[in-house]
Formats: C-alpha cells, structure tokens, sequence
C-alpha cells in the first residue's frame, strides 16, 4: 500500500494481517501434539521390545530343549555288529556238528530280538574293512565244537567198564582217562581235527567266544556292547549247556544200550543225565564228571582293537567334546566379527577380504586349539594330521557364520548358533542312541556329527592321514561360500536401488 508523505514522497507500507482463527487454532495445539506422537511411539516401541524379548526367551528355552532331550530319551536301537562262525566241526556216529553256527544262530536272533544291537552274520573272515565300519564283531573260533565236546564226553570209568564195540564209541576218552588217572595232573591230548576229541581239561578245553570291540569308533557304544552280549552270552550258555547234554545223553544211551546186558543197558540211561554228570553225591563213575558242565560253557573274550589309551580313563570319551567346543564357539565370534568389519565394503574386494581373514583366522584357532588339547591330554596327539582337520572344519564353520550373517543380517546369527545347539549330543552320542527325529532328520546332515566322528578317528583310529569326514566339510565350505556371494549380491542390488531412488 502506497502513501503520500508530506514531503510528496511515496512510500511502500506494509500492513501486518493477523491469521485466520483455524490458523490460529493449529498453532495452539501443534505443541500439544507433538509429545503425544512421541509418547505413542515410545509406548510402541517398548511393547515391541517385550514382545520380541519374549519371542527370544522362548526361542532360546525350545532350542535348549532340543538340545538335551536326546539325553533324556535316548533309545539305543541298531547298534551295528558284524558275526563270522569259523567253526570247523566234528563228526560223530550221526554225522558232522557245527555247534558253532548253531551258538551263533541262537546269539544273532536274542540280540536282534532286543533291538540294541544289530547283528549281520558274514561268509568270510573278517577282515580289517569290517572291523572299522562296525562297532563290533563276534567270532566264533575254528575248535569251538571240538572244545565243547571234549568237555562233554562221558566220564572214563564208565566207558572202560563197557564191553568190546560199545567201549570202542569213545577210544579217545578211554585213553585219556587211563593217562589221567596213572599220573596225576596230566591233561590228555585233542583228537585230531575232524573227529570227537578226547576229554581234557576244563580250564585248557573250554570254548570260547571271541567279541572284538571297536573301541575307538565309540568308546560310549563300546561299554554298552560289551555288557549287553555279556548279559546274553550267559543266557545263551545256560541254555546251551542244557540243550548238549541232553543232546549227548541221549545219543551215548542209544549208542551204548544196543550192545550191553539188559541189567546194565537199563541202569545206564539213569547214570548219564545231567544231574548225575555234575552230581558230588554221584557214584565215582559221575565223579570224573564233575565240572565238566561248567566247562562246557563258552567263555566270552572281550578284545579291544583300536583301544581308547587306558591314561586317558573318562577323558577318552570327553576329549572329542572338549575339542569340538575349542573350535566352535570361536568359530562363530569370529565369523561373526569378519562379517562385520567387511560390511561397508563392495563386490569382489569384500569377497577377497572375507576369504583372506577366514583363511587365517582359521589356522590361528585351529592352531591354538590343537595345542591346548595336546597339553591337556596325557596321551600323544598327532599335531600335523589334527590341525590339518581342524584347519578345515574351522574353514567350513567360519564360511556358514560369515554367510549366514551377510544374506540375513545380524539375525542371521542365530541360523548356525540354532543349529549347532540343537546337534550338540550328536559329537558324543552315535545315531543309534539318539530319538528318531534326531537320528533321523538331524544327525545325517549335521556338521557337529562329522566333527566329533573325524576327532575320534584321528585320535583312536589312524593318526596318520585326514578322516573320511573331511570331505562332508569341504561340502560345508562350499554351501557357506555359496551364501556368502548371495549376501553380497543382495548388498549390492540394495545399494543400487537406493542409488537410483536418491537420483530421482
């Protein structure tokens, strides 16, 4: 608005408007709003907070769960054994006997019918592939029968009392009961292979079972082995030793009856049971049968082949899971500190970084690992071939870490700390112990199972080359340098699109 002055000048005045009563209104209560906005937004932020510290405490108590339940419901079902009966056989009046096979037959069905053990019976002589590849073996010996029958033949006195062709049944016991009795302490000799044997000592004669254990494989399954078929052996041998003797009783009766005096053919049945044979309060005829019975028995003979060091003790069981934990969890801080300190960088130079820091930082924790283990254990640890195992078991962990972290975040985090949790019995534990969803579904792809299986083979069973679980590990690498190249494309794509959107 223009004004005259008196001067005659024109001057620009401005005239201030006052704003309009809703202008006014907004004004007023902007003030009012603004700390409402902020209030609601906090109120949400905390119930976020808690919903998600929820979700966490929950999450971390379900995979904890998963972690110890295989403990707590362990089944052992189907522990793999391998049998081979190398028994030769006797003949007798009624032909050949392999009681051998017939010992065996009876073992394989009992432990299968438990279910603990699965037991495969071979054709051939086991050989060291089998040893390894099963926890344990049993083997029936090649004089099993003769052994067994030599204890079972009928006391000397009563057959150097039986005329003519039916003394003739048992020369071999004849002889060797005159020996014995003309010298005492002496022990008669085995028949040739092939015929009865004649009757000798009990404690040189007894029959044997051989269990060969595999010690190294799993010194857990081991323990569990031995008892369990000790536990059967003596059921199988009680029944056996029944089943022999009146198996030989009855056949020497029918044997013997047909050409001697009726008065003594009817007397004899009643002298060659089984009572009798063991009886103290017998006649002395049934005196040089006492013990015989017992002796009858099998005797089981547990060996050990790539045996746990006895200086270990417990430790031998432990150490793979004191070792796994060495390499693990710094496995994964460190992974997730690599992540971290190549996340501003782009393309092929934070790929060359990443592989470069995973490179060395694995051979320091594998090589710091490797060395507290030999100063803990009181056995040799063969330095060169662990650390060359561990090296890349350590390789492989830190590529899952660094790749699960650049694709998903930091909650990717979580993918592999989830993961080893819930596989942490399977270092310890062989898939047979463990509960069907673990045996499974997680112990076939699992790294931890791979883990504890290659440290027990370098440590138990050859010291000398790399286990057969490195390749499982070298497939691990590359799953995690798979996803550490789709992190960084999906990086890339997301600067790109934020590149072009700052643009328009």
């Amino acid at each position: 608005m223009s004004e005259k002055t008196p001067s005659g000048k024109c001057t620009q005045t401005t005239t201030a408007q006052s704003p309009s009563p809703g202008l006014r209104k907004t004004a007023a209560t902007a003030p009012a709003q603004a700390p409402a906005t902020a209030s609601a937004r906090t109120k949400q932020s905390s119930f976020s907070g808690l919903i998600q510290a929820v979700l966490a405490a929950s999450l971390t108590v379900l995979v904890f769960c998963f972690a110890f339940a295989p403990m707590l419901r362990m089944d052992v079902k189907g522990l793999p054994v391998v049998a081979f009966s190398a028994d030769t056989g006797v003949e007798t009046p009624r032909g050949e006997i392999k009681i051998g096979d017939q010992v065996l037959a009876q073992m394989v069905e009992k432990v299968n019918a438990q279910g603990a053990l699965k037991v495969t019976v071979v054709d051939t002589p086991l050989d060291a592939a089998h040893l390894d590849s099963y926890y344990a073996a049993l083997v029936i010996p090649a004089d099993f029968s003769q052994k067994v029958l030599a204890t079972a033949q009928p006391p000397a006195a009563a057959t150097t009392a039986l005329p003519g062709s039916a003394r003739d049944l048992a020369p071999e016991s004849v002889a060797a009961g005159s020996a014995a009795e003309s010298v005492p302490g002496s022990t008669a000799e085995s028949a040739p292979a092939g015929e009865l044997p004649a009757q000798a000592d009990a404690g040189a004669a007894q029959p044997t079972i051989t269990l060969k254990i595999n010690q190294g494989k799993n010194p857990l399954a081991a323990s569990i082995i031995a008892q369990g078929v000790r536990e059967l052996t003596g059921e199988i041998t009680d029944e056996l030793s029944d089943k022999l003797t009146d198996q030989l009783t009855g056949e020497l009766t029918s044997e013997l009856t047909g050409e001697l005096p009726s008065e003594l053919a009817s007397a004899l049945p009643g002298a060659l049971t089984k009572e009798n044979m063991g009886n103290p309060n017998a006649d002395s005829a049934n005196l040089a049968r006492e013990g015989q019975a017992a002796a009858s028995l099998p005797e089981l003979q547990v060996e050990y082949y790539n045996p746990v060091p006895a200086a270990l003790g417990i430790a031998g069981s432990l150490a793979p899971m004191g070792f796994v934990m060495l390499l693990l969890w710094p496995s994964n801080v460190g992974g997730l500190l690599l992540a971290n300190a190549t996340r501003q960088q782009n393309g092929w130079k934070a790929f060359a970084n990443q592989l470069l820091g995973m490179v060395v930082t694995a051979a320091a924790i594998a090589a710091i690992a490797v060395g507290l283990l030999s100063a803990l254990l009181r056995t040799q640890v063969p330095f060169g071939t662990m650390f060359a195992f561990s090296w890349i078991v350590t390789l492989a962990l830190l590529a899952l870490v660094v790749g699960c972290v650049g694709l998903c975040g930091r909650w990717g985090m979580a993918i592999p700390v989830c993961l080893h949790i819930i596989s942490m019995t399977t270092v310890t534990f062989p898939a047979e112990f463990l509960p069907p969803l673990w045996r499974d579904w997680i112990y076939p792809w699992t790294p931890l199972q791979f883990f504890g299986n290659g440290v027990r083979e370098v440590l138990y069973l050859d010291q000398t080359a790399l286990p057969s679980q490195t390749g499982a590990f070298l497939v691990i690498f590359g799953v995690g340098v798979a996803l550490m190249l789709l992190g960084l494309g999906r990086t890339a794509l997301a600067r790109r699109k934020a590149g072009a959107t700052v643009a328009v």
